[in-house]
């Protein structure tokens, strides 16, 4: 429970002692990098999400960056398509890449990637490739598969999708995030998850500088399935021992963790039924990674003040990508508003409640300051 008197955060995780065993027995084992750890969470990860291949990353960000580097290097891809409503490190990563960016609108419900709103019909006849964001644990909308199968179209941000839509086959991979605001943590890190060999080995040399697995450089990187392209540059992205074994034992208590989410959810939806929120729906599977409200826009500031001041911490998920500088294309915002309406409109709206394995006393907290902010502001 969070004490009476102290801010009630938007995110929150919990560490055992069995998570602090866990971490001095990799520290004390002699291997802190590129040891036994990594390779048993990524078979422990590979198995609960139901990829045949898991690839540990030091972090969500840097398994997109391989996987949009895949997009390039075995597709020929020059530009991915990204929802305007998103963290910018789905951005960031194909500007990082030396990929075109492309902003597409969301759908008005879920928040997620609109499929109709990403032009599959571009004047070479195949599909842009894309990353598909499961917005607040909510599930994206499958997206067109591209007609060459061995080449890499739709990319999986499951950032907030923990234990949802479990080894699909609608995306060439699958990009996790284990930051400490996520369903459970490895301080920090990330997965990239495929059902593709090639793939699989193709993250494996991108995240440790491009080298193949036995340590020697390669001019090119050969797939099971017969495809023969040009090998990645590569990074340094490698998680540490302390991390993967943070993350096993955190592994462990993942589906109770995604219980009492869902639990949070209902109580949510049934004590503010009535107040002046537009509530979250879930159209399809739903981690509940956020509980996104909407209020009135011109309300939002003085409503997130109001719960401040009752101590309950609020966040915007998130600005439109072409708010960010570095991404507005030279678009004025009153352009990118006509060309994505759902996103303008809605970015102005939303706002995320605190949302984690809360007990009932802290949940009991957070509805009674959001029912007085509702009855003061809106």
């Amino acid at each position: 429970m969070i004490p009476r008197g102290a801010m009630i955060p938007h995110a929150n995780h919990v560490v055992t002692s069995e998570d602090e065993d866990a971490v001095l027995r990799a520290l004390r084992s002699g291997r802190l990098t590129q040891g036994q750890e990594v390779v048993e969470f990524e078979r422990e990860f590979a198995a609960y999400t139901g990829y045949k291949y898991a690839v540990a990353f030091s972090s969500g960000t840097t398994a997109l960056l391989a996987a949009v580097h895949a997009l390039r290097t075995c597709g020929g891809a020059s530009r991915v398509v990204v929802p305007a409503l998103t963290f910018v490190a789905d951005a960031n990563v194909v500007v990082g890449a030396g990929l075109a960016l492309e902003l597409a609108d969301v759908d008005a419900i879920t928040l997620c990637l609109d499929p109709n709103d990403v032009a599959f019909a571009p004047a070479d006849g195949m599909p842009p490739p894309a990353i598909a964001v499961s917005f607040a644990g909510q599930v994206a909308a499958p997206l067109p598969p591209h007609p060459v199968a061995v080449r890499p179209s739709v990319i999986h941000d499951a950032a907030h999708g923990l234990g949802v839509d479990k080894g699909s086959w609608a995306y060439h991979c699958a990009c996790y995030s284990l930051h400490p605001a996520k369903a459970i943590t490895s301080a920090e890190g990330g997965m990239y998850c495929t059902h593709s060999d090639g793939f699989a080995r193709l993250a494996r040399r991108f995240r440790d500088h491009g080298r193949w697995e036995d340590g020697l450089a390669h001019p090119t990187v050969e797939f099971n399935d017969g495809t023969h392209t040009s090998g990645p540059v590569g990074i340094n992205g490698r998680m540490s021992e302390l991390h993967a074994a943070l993350g096993r034992s955190q592994l462990k208590r993942i589906d109770a963790n995604l219980a009492r989410r869902r639990e949070v959810a209902a109580i949510y939806a049934r004590e503010f039924a009535g107040l002046p929120l537009e509530l979250p729906v879930a159209i399809r599977p739903h981690a509940w990674h956020l509980y996104v409200v909407r209020v009135e826009a011109e309300r939002r500031v003085a409503f997130r003040a109001a719960l401040r001041e009752r101590g309950v911490d609020t966040q915007v998920h998130y600005r439109p990508i072409w708010e960010h500088p570095a991404h507005a294309a030279g678009r004025s915002v009153a352009e990118w508003a006509e060309h994505c309406p759902v996103t303008a409109r809605e970015s102005r709206r939303i706002l995320s409640l605190p949302m984690w394995p809360m007990d009932d006393a802290t949940v009991e907290q957070v509805v009674v300051a959001v029912r007085a902010a509702c009855q003061e502001v809106l």
